[in-house]
């Protein structure tokens, strides 16, 4: 599709017009999926082919697009095209089933304890591959599956290529993902992952999938950007002691986030202050009705 649309714009890259195209073009890109350097690249020599003079200017708008989507802004593409007086291509979503479980994905990883060395390394490109399966996933047996080389999984993560082979390696242990067999890792397969589900994960999931979407949306995205009066780490340690099963000793609810008893504290405090937690039987408990209690806190 990506050759197709550098084809069908070629003649129209004009005066007037070539500024919005770049623009378009790596929106267009971006929701394909595609790095940030591919599209740098073909940009680049559809310009020098048409004799554009301002290339730097169009590299520019094209950079600018993929570090307005780096921060989670919204990359449109289609006002450009109609700008330029074209018609904007057509973008095929993955099937439902797909985007339901990325988002699924999303929920474990921000309730997930990234802990090691290269934590952060292993949550960065973690989420890189959730970004590109919510783009171009296919339906996998076990998850779902996304065509992404090494090489561009460390551009997209800002990473080197060794550190990148190390965080899969990492991630093939925690068993996050998975790669196809060497005989099938070829072609189009070569950069092959697989997201997987895990067996810990049923109580989560089946606890995200009965608050509905809204609900669920606005826990997560206080999990993710440490948003609400009961700040990140705690809403992390409530979704984790639900991932428990709603009850856990204190040790095993610490060691489940990584941490120590002490470590956990002030998030306990907090848990405990909002009528999140409840403490009985030497257990601490979550409250029945946390869902309502916890947007309240937004």
């Amino acid at each position: 599709m990506w050759q197709q649309e550098l084809v069908r714009v070629t003649p129209h890259w004009k005066e007037s017009k070539r500024q919005h195209l770049s623009v378009g073009l790596a929106g267009y890109a971006w929701h394909l999926g595609l790095s940030r350097e591919q599209v740098i690249q073909d940009i680049t020599a559809l310009a020098t082919s048409a004799a554009d003079p301002e290339l730097s200017k169009r590299l520019h708008a094209g950079q600018q697009t993929f570090d307005k989507a780096k921060v989670g802004k919204p990359v449109a593409f289609k006002k450009f095209y109609a700008r330029a007086g074209l018609q904007s291509p057509s973008i095929t979503r993955p099937p439902e089933i797909v985007l339901t479980r990325v988002n699924e994905f999303q929920v474990l990883s921000n309730t997930r304890a990234w802990v090691g060395r290269g934590a952060t390394n292993d949550q960065t490109v973690y989420r890189v591959l959730l970004e590109k399966a919510r783009h171009v996933g296919k339906e996998h047996p076990q998850g779902v599956s996304v065509n992404l080389s090494v090489r561009d999984l460390a551009l997209e993560a800002n990473i080197c290529h060794k550190t990148a082979s190390n965080v899969i390696q990492r991630l093939l242990k925690l068993k996050l993902i998975a790669r196809p067999p060497a005989r099938q890792a070829k072609g189009d397969r070569a950069g092959a992952f697989i997201l997987l589900f895990q067996e810990a994960d049923t109580n989560l999931l089946h606890t995200y999938r009965n608050t509905g979407d809204a609900e669920c949306s606005k826990i997560v995205s206080q999990a993710r950007n440490g948003k609400g009066r009961l700040g990140k780490n705690a809403v992390i340690a409530h979704m984790k002691l639900v991932e428990l099963g709603g009850r856990a000793p204190l040790q095993r609810w610490a060691s489940s986030l990584g941490k120590g008893a002490k470590a956990l504290q002030r998030s306990r405090e907090k848990l405990q202050a909002a009528g999140l937690v409840t403490y009985h039987g030497r257990e601490y408990h979550v409250a029945h009705d946390w869902q309502a209690k916890r947007l309240s806190e937004n």
